[in-house]
């Protein structure tokens, strides 16, 4: 509950961020900050309950906008659980700039975000077999797959040197799916994924629908 609060009170700032961005006068405009190229680190990503080393780029496309692609790595590396896990991060956005008041010092940003997260734990439990008659230790592989879809916000700020720094806040609905793999049709892990040891998805398995937040931080190498 409180990193879902913290998540949610730097979404809402964001938002607010771009608002007041686009509600200066128009003649007060300068330009909009979109970089050519752009080489990006998120290091929020690595105290995660799944820490991702992810790093991404972003280029520009047409007039005030531009596409933004991220790819991580998943990695148990503070060996939260028994086996640990491993897996990947992909996601991708394609962001509208709004011209930049002159007096502001921050460049706006929204649009549209994709995430696909997949993690996957390995290890031995307890199943059950045929029609649940007997018991069987053997090793069963768990799948985490998350499609999101959110709406971003944020703002990209001057750091130090020529580097930028860059905060965001994304709403939307997420997609998990959670299911067993490598074991025998006619076996059902015993307690189901949630009360095993192996790894604990915060849902049991099948396929939930849940409401998202997401908030990124990441320092921005640009060439313009």
């Amino acid at each position: 509950m409180k990193h879902f609060l913290i998540r949610a009170i730097f979404t809402v700032l964001s938002l607010l961020f771009t608002i007041q961005a686009i509600s200066q006068k128009k003649d007060s405009f300068k330009f909009a900050y979109r970089p050519v190229v752009a080489f990006k680190f998120a290091p929020l990503s690595l105290v995660d309950f799944t820490p991702t080393i992810l790093f991404g780029v972003e280029s520009r496309t047409f007039r005030h906008q531009s596409i933004h692609l991220e790819y991580g790595v998943v990695r148990d590396f503070y060996k939260r659980t028994q086996n640990g896990f491993d897996g990947f991060k992909l996601k991708t956005e394609y962001r509208f700039y709004f011209p930049r008041p002159i007096k502001v010092l921050y460049n706006a940003f929204w649009g549209p975000q994709f995430i696909w997260k997949e993690v996957n734990a390995s290890g031995t439990a307890t199943v059950w077999r045929n029609n649940q008659s007997y018991q069987e230790i053997m090793e069963v592989r768990i799948n985490n797959q998350t499609h999101s879809y959110y709406l971003t916000s944020g703002c990209a700020f001057r750091f130090f040197g020529p580097f930028n720094f860059e905060v965001a806040g994304s709403i939307g609905l997420r997609r998990l799916k959670v299911s067993v793999k490598d074991i025998p049709e006619d076996a059902v892990l015993s307690g189901g994924v949630g009360n095993n040891s192996i790894f604990n998805p915060v849902r049991g398995e099948g396929t939930h629908h849940l409401f998202g937040l997401n908030l990124s931080f990441k320092i921005i190498y640009p060439i313009n």
